[in-house]
């Protein structure tokens, strides 16, 4: 009798033991939720982060862009190492303008043509926003200096030209929301032949609605609980 009694208190004793444990688990489970909870704000506080819903001015992921064409008789007037750079300067805030720096190349068989393309003369140039909308620019600006180089029997014209076109709010903002699907082109259409450059906005994280956070936070809380008080209970039944 004595040790029945002796075995069914070590049972007794042990299965406190094991709750005790399974109390301090969840007392240092609560204990590390709540700190890495504090924590995270902190962490997106640092990063740019916008609301749902709202729209933001365009902003490009990488500003500089390659000369590319999209069709037409004439593919080869610009050589690949013409590209567009797209300017965030002081000078052409979002309330002035913007302002986009071309380096046109040109080794074209038909040196008249090329000649003509780095100025862009002969050239219908808009910015392409999306399907709808055209954004012309309100100055083109052409580099008085012609860099002239040969090239076998060709002469290579290289110029600058900048871009200077209207930020109008209503037509530049784009909804955060999506952004890899936006991209704005800028044309140059002539010659019978179609160019573009063209940029992709700047990815910014999306900030989720604080009740949609809390309740994901509460159910993904639930279950874990519940996971590991099952997990705990099995253990137990193995002494009964």
């Amino acid at each position: 009798m004595n040790q029945q009694n002796k075995k069914s208190d070590i049972v007794l004793n042990l299965k406190y033991a094991i709750n005790i444990f399974f109390i301090l688990l969840l007392c240092m489970y609560f204990l590390i939720n709540g700190m890495s909870c504090k924590t995270g704000p902190d962490k997106k506080a640092k990063e740019e982060v916008v609301l749902a819903g709202e729209l933001i001015p365009f902003i490009p992921e990488n500003p500089i862009s390659n000369i590319q064409c999209i069709r037409g008789s004439y593919p080869k007037i610009f050589n690949p190492e013409s590209q567009a750079i797209w300017s965030q300067s002081p000078t052409s805030s979002f309330s002035h303008g913007v302002t986009i720096e071309i380096t046109l190349d040109s080794s074209f068989q038909d040196m008249s043509i090329a000649y003509d393309s780095v100025s862009l003369r002969g050239f219908n140039v808009y910015m392409l926003l999306n399907e709808n909308t055209e954004v012309q620019p309100t100055q083109i600006i052409v580099d008085k200096t012609l860099e002239e180089i040969p090239s076998g029997t060709l002469r290579r014209f290289k110029r600058k030209v900048t871009l200077v076109f209207p930020y109008n709010a209503n037509e530049i903002l784009v909804p955060k929301e999506g952004l890899q699907n936006v991209k704005i082109y800028l044309i140059l259409n002539g010659f019978d032949t179609l160019f573009c450059f063209s940029w992709s906005p700047k990815q910014i994280p999306v900030e989720v609605p604080l009740s949609m956070k809390l309740q994901d936070g509460k159910e993904s809380l639930k279950k874990r609980q519940k996971s590991l008080h099952k997990k705990v209970l099995n253990w137990t039944h193995t002494f009964d």
